[in-house]
């Protein structure tokens, strides 16, 4: 909030197990002072050749091995598995335009339907990776939208963690895995992105064919 007062207009909160009373105070606070808060339980973002808040793919050294500059951004509630589809990238020699951790709780400050309008107008951002997780409704939210939207720039989507589906009642990791029936389920996302025509693969390898493939068209 001090932070808020003091004029900021994008803060990313890296802290994780924040009261949820907390948080709805924190974005609501930021909401009605036109700020965006990223997180929290965010290791943060980069544009890389410009600039990186936060822990996000630790040391400088090390950063620059897995965030080489280019025209894919990422979004991705894991903050280790953002890094690790950034390297996928690398090694496959695509590039990142931005990279936001947006945070695993179940109350977050920016969801992905928030930031995408923001890669929209971003000239830089060609394509856009969505590293997606079990749990609310957020990528259901996002296909709907998209789907009204029309939205332009082509999406690559990957959901981890199908096992959750056959595990009803169990939570795994990050808070929000929490599935109900099939709300926040795995197949459901994965059914309702690829409604939503968003390129949705089955595994992690998948990732940079799909892309590379998007930026040659």
């Amino acid at each position: 909030m001090e932070a808020v007062d003091a004029g900021i207009k994008f803060i990313s909160v890296f802290t994780e197990r924040i009261p949820r009373s907390d948080v709805c105070q924190m974005i609501e606070y930021a909401g009605q002072r036109g700020a965006r808060i990223v997180g929290p339980n965010s290791l943060g973002m980069c544009s890389p050749g410009k600039g990186k808040l936060g822990a996000i793919g630790g040391p400088a050294e090390e950063f620059k091995k897995a965030y080489l500059e280019g025209n894919v951004a990422i979004l991705s509630r894991s903050g280790g598995m953002l890094t690790e589809t950034a390297n996928l990238l690398a090694l496959n020699g695509i590039g990142i335009s931005t990279a936001i951790n947006i945070g695993g709780d179940p109350v977050i400050g920016s969801t992905f339907v928030e930031l995408l309008p923001l890669l929209e107008q971003d000239p830089q951002t060609k394509v856009i990776v969505l590293f997606c997780e079990p749990g609310t409704s957020s990528e259901e939210r996002l296909s709907e939208w998209v789907k009204e939207v029309k939205y332009p720039k082509p999406i690559v989507a990957f959901v981890t963690g199908r096992f959750v589906d056959d595990m009803p009642g169990m939570r795994f990791g990050h808070a929000a895995v929490i599935v109900e029936g099939n709300t926040g389920s795995a197949r459901g996302k994965m059914k309702a992105m690829r409604e939503a025509g968003i390129t949705v693969v089955e595994t992690h390898d998948q990732i940079a064919p799909a892309v590379k493939k998007l930026l040659e068209e």
